[in-house]
């Protein structure tokens, strides 16, 4: 898979902070976090439910223990998306996640 290139401009931010029950084997978030967080970012700023039809995540950066990971993204024409996790210390991405989106029925 290609990497992801940011599509639009990213806002409306999300704050997760990493806790013990997110810690996987290697001592860092647990992988399967990163779309969770995606789909609340999505559903939060869409104000209603959504599921993935398609989604690519990248992983750029491992989060730790008591890390807290800002999510923003952008929502794109035709039900696509955009978000991006960055952690707050740093400021360094941790994540991007890029895809479409569908409507709860």
């Amino acid at each position: 898979l290609d990497k992801l290139v940011p599509e639009g401009e990213t806002g409306t931010e999300m704050l997760h902070h990493v806790n013990c029950s997110h810690i996987d084997l290697n001592e860092h978030l647990n992988n399967t976090y990163y779309s969770e967080y995606t789909l609340d970012w999505i559903s939060e700023k869409l104000g209603k439910l959504i599921r993935f039809q398609e989604i690519q995540v990248n992983y750029n950066r491992a989060m730790m223990l008591g890390e807290d990971l800002i999510v923003s993204g952008a929502i794109l024409p035709d039900n696509r998306f955009y978000v991006e996790g960055t952690d707050r210390a740093s400021g360094k991405n941790s994540f991007q996640a890029s895809g479409i989106y569908g409507e709860l029925n």
